[in-house]
Formats: structure tokens, sequence, C-alpha cells
């Protein structure tokens, strides 16, 4: 993991983590089934799952380009961007579905 904020602006190595983490990611999904009709010939079964049922947002990727190119092609500038957030955990969604099993 090399950052490049050393003297004269070069390149040091820094251990892995110590420029940041993301966040814990907690994520609850619920699973409801019913059988709503069981005979000889089959079962039907009606279901709803509920992935991450209390709708957490934790991000889960961060802008890590710690300095952006203003003259040419050389690093010289702080990015303003480096630490936040580039993406989320998923939000809450719903899957239905009926099953035929026989």
């Amino acid at each position: 993991w090399y950052c490049p904020f050393g003297p004269g602006n070069t390149t040091i190595q820094t251990p892995r983590g110590s420029q940041g983490e993301t966040d814990w990611v907690f994520q609850t999904d619920l699973n409801l089934s019913y059988t709503v009709v069981e005979s000889a010939r089959g079962n039907v079964t009606a279901s709803v799952d509920v992935f991450n049922l209390f709708d957490n947002d934790a991000a889960t990727r961060v802008v890590e380009q710690g300095l952006i190119r203003t003259s040419g092609n050389v690093l010289t500038a702080r990015s303003p961007y480096y630490g936040m957030p580039r993406g989320y955990q998923a939000p809450r969604s719903l899957r239905f579905g009926l099953k035929y099993t026989f």
C-alpha cells in the first residue's frame, strides 16, 4: 500500500488500514413461506424474501486516489474526494415467489 505523501512528494509505504477503513456492514434478511395448497397431486407454496430488512446503508467503497493530476501527467494536488464513499450496500428489496412441487 503506497501513498505519495513523503518528503518531496515521494512515494512511501503505509500499513494496510492506516489510511482509513470502510463502515461495518450489517444486513438482516428474512424469508417467509406458506404452503397454500397441499394435495396428492402436489403442493403450492407462496413465499416472500426481504433483503436488508432494516435498510442499512453502510459505505462499501471509498475513493482511494489521494492525489489528482493538475499539470500534465504529474500528481500534484490532494484530491478533495479522498476517503469519500463511492458505493453503498444495496437498499431494502423484496422478492415474491410461488412454487409448485409434485
